[in-house]
């Protein structure tokens, strides 16, 4: 699951263009949440507007909430690989989430991104 979120979301952190300690060698930022060409419009705390960053493409008001230290560094870093794939994990299975059933993976990868329009669940 966090495979197939992370190719959807950043191509593999651009086909695993890390350091070694998981950080992308550039930046890793989706589009401006302004509302425009499909996007929710989501402003930014100080102006502005929001736009999901990292390989996993986290919200910073989502990250505030899930983001953890996964590579032992003692920084929790959306940017970070071994971070945001940990974060990622702890917010799919959220609620006691049993991603092993059928309604519960699809209630953690609606919570995720509504992917319903890039995939089909079988």
């Amino acid at each position: 699951m966090l495979a197939g979120i992370g190719q959807v979301e950043s191509g593999q952190a651009d086909n695993g263009n890390v350091t070694t300690n998981g950080t992308p060698r550039t930046p890793i930022l989706g589009p401006t949440l302004d509302g425009t060409g499909g996007n929710a419009a989501i402003p930014a705390p100080r102006g502005g507007w929001v736009r999901a960053i990292g390989p996993m493409q986290f919200l910073p008001s989502t990250w505030t909430v899930w983001g953890v230290d996964g590579n032992g560094d003692g920084t929790a870093d959306p940017n970070n690989i071994y971070d945001a794939a940990l974060s990622a994990g702890h917010y799919l299975c959220a609620v006691g989430r049993d991603l092993a059933v059928p309604a519960d993976l699809d209630a953690a990868i609606s919570s995720y991104k509504d992917s319903r329009r890039r995939c089909s669940f079988a």
